[in-house]
């Protein structure tokens, strides 16, 4: 009796030993698909670049399982936000998202914040542009700079919407050329309802992300003005970058991933290894180019230093927002 005994209890402490059915192992992250929500329509930039890394990830095997971007737009991106930021901590699902997080909140346009979420890695940089309409009489920034001190109030710049990275850009140009106030800002839903804006007359001008004045100034319908960054645009004639005027640290939109607050390092060092891979592919690279951006992955530290310096400019600019 007592050997049967104690060859029972032998088998009961093997199995703990070696993590039998009682204590099975978890298993392997990841182990089912992965959504990447997108809080804004299909089409867009940021539902653009969300579609390309899932893409690479996908051909290259950066990820067991495969990433599925799922648009949540609605209420100001809120919507999209709110669910991605009320999912379980657990990896499955992921927030692409941008500057915006940063201008609509010190704004009081969105409840949330990129403080909400762990940050992954930043994916992509985008300068934006000021750009007329080909026969525009303006030939440089300076011209226009000089026309609006001559006549306030007599100019109107579109803008695709309240309180985005291109409205705080220009803000932030217009303050450093001291005709903040001397220029009437229109704000369009969306970028496309800007060029319609211009072409049609209604405004002097647009304030957008270089990925959307790309195909208008390639097909020869429109110029840029300004770069309201530094990047080096290929392809394009640009008078004059923001460096030239002796302006640094003009706001940018910076694109990249997110999580829900409370997930496992362990899942956000997975994630931030393919993430890396993907960005720094050449098919990515490519991919950026195109966009008139440049693809540039920063890890969760670095990404948050920008953000938070984003923050302070964004609060220097925001005085000059009246309502």
């Amino acid at each position: 009796m007592s050997t049967r005994i104690g060859a029972f209890l032998g088998c009961i402490f093997g199995l703990f030993l070696v993590g039998g059915p009682a204590l099975a192992a978890p298993a392997a992250y990841p182990d089912r698909e992965i959504s990447l929500v997108v809080p804004y329509k299909t089409g867009g930039q940021s539902d653009l670049t969300a579609r390309k890394l899932v893409e690479i990830i996908r051909d290259k095997k950066l990820l067991p399982q495969p990433v599925v971007v799922v648009n949540i737009p609605g209420a100001n991106t809120e919507e999209g936000l709110r669910a991605a930021m009320r999912a379980d901590p657990d990896g499955y699902t992921l927030l692409l998202h941008h500057s915006a997080f940063v201008t609509m909140k010190a704004l009081g346009q969105i409840s949330m914040s990129w403080h909400d979420f762990e940050m992954i890695g930043q994916a992509l940089e985008m300068s934006n542009s000021l750009v007329v309409n080909l026969d525009s009489r303006f030939r440089t920034i300076s011209e226009f700079i000089e026309a609006v001190k001559k006549e306030p109030g007599k100019y109107h710049i579109a803008i695709p919407g309240l309180d985005g990275v291109a409205h705080l850009a220009l803000l932030d140009v217009l303050a450093r050329a001291g005709i903040q106030d001397k220029v009437e800002i229109m704000p369009f839903d969306g970028a496309c309802e800007t060029a319609a804006a211009l072409m049609g007359g209604r405004v002097d001008m647009r304030a957008v992300p270089n990925a959307d004045m790309a195909r208008f100034v390639i097909a020869g319908e429109q110029r840029v003005l300004l770069v309201m960054g530094d990047d080096k645009l290929p392809g394009i004639r640009v008078p004059c970058y923001a460096a030239d005027l002796g302006l640094k640290n003009t706001l940018i939109l910076h694109n990249g991933v997110f999580a829900p607050r409370g997930t496992p390092e362990k899942i956000r060092n997975i994630l931030a290894h393919a993430l890396q891979q993907a960005v720094e592919s050449e098919e990515f690279q490519t991919f950026a180019t195109q966009q008139m951006a440049r693809g540039r992955f920063l890890d969760a530290a670095d990404w948050a230093e920008v953000f938070a310096k984003d923050e302070e400019n964004t609060a220097a600019v925001a005085k000059f927002i009246t309502r």
